[in-house]
């Protein structure tokens, strides 16, 4: 049975009888979520419950069944067994269902967590069609979504803002729950909670943040236009900037190197992407799919020499650096529209 994320909260008591769920998607802080709903409302249900966390990397074929047959019923002290099995891969797809074909009771056993199910699965497609089963994709979080997670956060944390707040808060994070709440846990960190000072993070994610990733995208896709040119002028000003958009840029190409390199070992672009850490800011991420496709290895590695040798230049105090800085910025617009 295929249910959508938002119902699982509002009809759980529906769903929390059936035999197992799969929780699927690259939205893992949507995952933890149904994970912790589904435990909160059986403890609440049926107080005795101990939850049982296995990994699928640890089992050998045959133990799966196993574990659910050993953990079917109550133990001697009455305690109900809550699997909690973490999936990798799916190898064990066939033997799972197979175990959960033997459970005559309705009494939920087992929670698959698992980043990736293809439409083709076997496993998503037995749970779709089986209705004493549940399945939940956990996609990323939609506008609405997002800015309902920002506004209840600041309410939670009885922090005033603005509509117009959140929404600018909003276009500027990512789509992927654990990182929206991470950078929540920042801004009330730098905030203390005082609406001035969320007022001035606002101010900093409206200007300088937006700017950099702007100047950065630009740069690196060869955009030359009066943004780009307004922003060189600034960084002729400043040294401090310019060490700050070396390390930046640095970090920028060193991700690229990290895809390219995985996508020649024979992983997929999207799989790729979602191994960067932070992850590429969703508003570019098309753009930094073009710049895949249009820097080679050969010329990354190039840059990434030349902005590690402009960072040494600054920390060691080079009157060059500078000069040398700007000859990278130059060099990576040189390569780039070579291409164009």
């Amino acid at each position: 049975m295929n249910i959508k994320f938002n119902n699982l909260f509002t009809e759980i008591h529906e769903y929390i009888n059936k035999k197992a769920m799969v929780f699927y998607g690259p939205n893992i802080g949507k995952i933890d979520d149904c994970i912790m709903s589904v435990i909160t409302f059986k403890k609440k249900k049926d107080k005795k419950i101990d939850i049982l966390y296995k990994y699928s990397d640890d089992l050998k074929s045959g133990e799966i069944k196993n574990i659910i047959n050993k953990n079917s019923s109550l133990d001697l002290f009455g305690n109900m067994t809550l699997i909690i099995l973490r999936l990798f891969n799916e190898k064990l797809s066939k033997e799972i269902i197979d175990s959960l074909k033997d459970i005559k009771n309705n009494e939920l056993k087992i929670i698959i967590r698992v980043e990736k199910l293809g439409v083709k699965s076997l496993l998503r497609k037995h749970f779709e069609k089986t209705d004493d089963l549940v399945i939940v994709p956990c996609y990323e979080e939609s506008a609405y979504e997002k800015q309902k997670l920002i506004k209840d956060f600041f309410k939670k944390e009885n922090i005033p803002v603005t509509e117009s707040f959140i929404t600018n808060l909003s276009e500027h994070l990512s789509n992927d729950r654990i990182e929206i709440r991470e950078e929540l846990n920042k801004i009330q960190f730098l905030s203390k909670g005082e609406d001035k000072n969320v007022r001035e993070i606002n101010i900093f994610y409206d200007s300088v943040y937006t700017d950099e990733l702007e100047f950065i995208n630009s740069l690196v896709s060869g955009k030359v236009d009066a943004f780009l040119s307004k922003k060189f002028d600034s960084l002729s000003l400043i040294r401090s900037e310019q060490v700050r958009c070396a390390s930046i840029l640095l970090e920028h190409f060193y991700k690229l190197l990290k895809v390219k390199f995985l996508i020649n070992s024979g992983v997929s672009i999207y799989e790729a992407q979602s191994s960067l850490r932070p992850p590429i800011f969703f508003k570019y991420k098309n753009d930094f799919e073009e710049q895949l496709s249009i820097w080679s290895l050969r010329n990354i590695e190039v840059i990434i020499k030349r902005l590690i040798l402009s960072k040494k230049k600054f920390f060691n105090g080079d009157t060059t650096a500078t000069s040398y800085f700007f000859g990278c910025l130059l060099k990576i617009l040189k390569i780039r529209t070579k291409f164009s």
